[in-house]
C-alpha cells in the first residue's frame, strides 16, 4: 500500500489504525515512519511546521499547539516506527524572548531521538553558533542509520553571511559505521578546520554515497573510503573570501573505487588542470557528468594528448552541458561538436558515448554521439527535450507532503481532539 502517492490508501490506513486491532500496528508504522519537524524564527514569532500537520501563521500559540501534537506523539511511542526524520531548528537560542519555547522545543527533539531505535534517514538544518542546539541534533546513536544529510545554515548579518565557525561531524560519524549516503552542505563556510583533520581508518567504512562541495569533500579524507561509489559535488565558488579553500588540491585521493562523479550547480570547465585533477582524485571513473565542453575545448585537449596519457582509462560516459543551444542559435555548431567530438575516444580510449546538454526551458535540446569499440563514431542523435509542464494534480506527493494532509485529521482522531 503505498501511502506516498495515494490519497485513499492514506485514509484507508487511517480507518484501518483506528477499526482493526489487526492492521493497527502496521497502519501506525506506515503513517508514522516519516516525520519532518521544522522551527522558524521571525524577530520574536515563532511558528513549526511537522510533517504531521500543516503550515500555521507566524503567531507563536501555534507553536504551543503543534509542541502539545508532537508529545501526543511521544506519549503515544509513535516515535518507534519513525525510519525517516527532517529536523530544521536553526539556532533556538538567539530567540531570547522565547527562550523558554527553545527549551521545549529542545527537550522534544532530544526525546524523539532518543525514542527512535529504527531511525534510518536523518536530515537536519543546523547553525554552527548554536552550540546546545546542536548538541542535541548530534548527541544521541542510531544504530541502523544509513543516511545522513546536513544543511549547515550560517545566517547574516547587515546582508553578509557569517562566514566563520564550525561544527564538528567526526565525533558523530564515528559513532556511525552503518552510513552508507552522506551529504554535507556548507557552501558558505570560510574555516575549513573541522574538515581537515588526520585520517580514521575506522570512519564511514560502509559509505557509497556522498554529496557536498570541494570544501566539505574533505571529509572523505578522514578516512580511507573503499567502499565509496559516487559523488555528487556542487561547484560554485564564493566571489568574496579565500577561493583556494575550494580547489581540488585539498581532496586527498585517491579515491580509486568511485565510478561516478557529477558535478551540479555551475558546471565549470573541463580544461587540462580540472581533467588532471579529477583523474587524480577518481582515477577510474566511469561516468563523468556535469562538466562545460565545447567543440574548441575538445580540439584544445587534444592537442595535449602527451601530458593526458592514461587520464581516466574506464570512463565510458561522459556527460556535458552548455548554457547556450547550438541548434536554435547556429546550426553549424551541431556541425563542429559533432566532429570535435569524434575526437574524443583519443583522450578517452574506453568511451562510448557522449551526450551534451544545452539550452533551457521549450528550447532544452540533448546531442548524443555514441561510439564504436575501436574508437569510431558509430550513431549521432539530436533531441529536443522541450515540454510542456506537468499538471500538478498528476505530479505525484511525497510521503511528507501526503502527511501533511492528512496527518491533522489522523491526530484528531487518534487522540480525539
Amino acid at each position: 500500500m503505498d501511502v506516498a502517492t495515494d490519497w485513499s490508501k492514506a485514509k484507508t490506513l487511517l480507518n484501518l489504525s483506528r477499526t482493526s486491532k489487526a492492521w493497527r500496528a502496521e497502519a501506525l508504522r506506515r503513517l508514522f515512519s516519516a516525520l519532518g519537524l521544522q522551527l522558524r524564527l521571525h524577530d520574536i514569532d515563532l511558528s513549526l511546521v511537522s510533517g504531521i500537520d500543516k503550515t500555521y501563521p507566524d503567531r507563536s500559540r501555534k507553536a504551543d499547539r503543534i509542541i502539545r501534537k508532537v508529545a501526543v506523539i511521544l506519549s503515544q511511542d509513535y516515535t518507534r516506527y519513525l525510519s525517516h526524520l527532517m529536523v530544521s531548528v536553526g539556532d533556538l537560542d538567539s530567540n531570547i524572548p522565547r527562550i523558554y519555547r527553545a527549551s521545549s522545543v529542545k527537550y522534544i527533539i532530544s526525546e524523539i531521538l532518543t525514542r527512535a531505535n529504527a531511525l534510518q534517514s536523518y536530515e537536519f538544518t543546523c547553525s554552527p553558533h548554536a552550540g546546545s542546539t546542536n548538541d542535541v541534533l548530534l548527541g544521541h546513536d542510531f544504530s541502523q542509520l544509513k543516511i545522513l544529510t546536513v544543511h549547515i545554515q550560517r545566517g547574516s548579518q547587515s546582508n553578509r553571511p557569517y562566514r566563520s565557525g564550525t561544527i564538528d561531524l567526526r565525533p558523530f560519524l564515528r559513532r556511525h559505521p552503518s552510513l552508507t549516503h552522506l551529504g554535507v552542505h556548507d557552501f558558505d563556510a570560510w574555516d575549513p578546520s573541522s574538515y581537515s583533520r588526520q585520517r580514521h581508518q575506522r570512519t564511514l567504512p560502509n559509505l557509497r554515497y556522498f554529496a557536498g562541495d570541494l570544501l566539505t569533500a574533505r571529509l572523505l579524507n578522514i578516512a580511507k573510503q573503499d567502499s565509496l561509489l559516487t559523488v555528487a559535488l556542487s561547484w560554485e565558488v564564493p566571489e568574496s573570501g579565500d577561493p583556494s579553500l575550494f580547489s581540488w588540491d585539498k581532496i586527498r585521493g585517491s579515491f580509486s573505487n568511485v565510478h561516478t562523479l557529477n558535478i551540479h550547480t555551475k558546471s565549470p570547465i573541463l580544461d587540462r588542470q580540472l581533467l588532471l585533477d579529477i583523474a587524480r582524485c577518481f582515477p577510474n571513473l566511469v561516468v563523468l557528468d556535469g562538466l562545460r565542453l565545447s567543440g574548441s575545448m575538445i580540439v584544445s585537449l587534444v592537442g595535449e594528448l602527451n601530458t593526458l596519457h592514461s587520464v581516466l582509462p574506464q570512463l565510458r560516459d561522459l556527460v556535458m552541458s552548455s548554457s547556450k543551444n547550438p541548434l536554435i542559435q547556429d546550426p553549424s555548431h551541431v556541425d563542429d561538436l559533432k566532429k570535435a567530438m569524434r575526437h574524443l575516444p583519443e583522450i578517452f580510449p574506453a568511451l562510448e558515448v557522449c551526450s551534451q546538454y544545452s539550452g533551457c526551458g521549450i528550447e532544452s535540446c540533448k546531442v548524443t554521439l555514441s561510439y564504436a569499440e575501436d574508437g569510431t563514431a558509430s550513431k549521432f542523435k539530436v533531441s529536443y527535450l522541450g515540454m510542456k509542464p506537468v499538471p500538478q494534480n498528476l505530479v505525484p506527493k511525497t510521503r511528507l507532503a501526503m502527511l501533511h494532509d492528512f496527518a491533522r485529521e489522523s491526530l484528531g482522531l487518534l487522540t480525539g481532539s
